[in-house]
């Protein structure tokens, strides 16, 4: 003969006092634990403000950083263009050069 299954959780009716019972301190813990903190938010605010303006340091060193990088990467591209440039100029000295007799005997 097989047993009758017994509930996995016995029946218990779930009532307003047990629900009251439940939650009734942890409402009597906030108001208790708001004045507790009240002290402490005081003391936070010189802390928070201070590390928002420690992180404003970091972007602004990182941003540096970031543009300092960017420059150094920069510099050479623009020696090379200064010198490719240089080169074109003496090239064009040079081959006016030898017509500037010419161009004053002409004039």
């Amino acid at each position: 003969m097989i047993a009758a299954a017994r509930p996995a959780i016995p029946a218990r009716p779930f009532t307003a006092t047990v629900a009251m019972g439940t939650a009734a301190p942890v409402a009597l813990d906030a108001p208790d634990e708001a004045a507790d903190d009240a002290p402490d938010a005081a003391d936070e605010a010189p802390e928070a403000a201070e590390l928002v303006a420690l992180a404003r340091c970091e972007d602004a060193e990182l941003a540096r950083e970031d543009a300092e990088a960017s420059a150094d990467e920069a510099a050479p591209e623009a020696a090379e263009e200064a010198d490719e440039i240089w080169e074109e100029r003496e090239a064009e000295r040079d081959e006016a050069d030898p017509l500037a007799p010419e161009a004053a005997e002409d004039a």
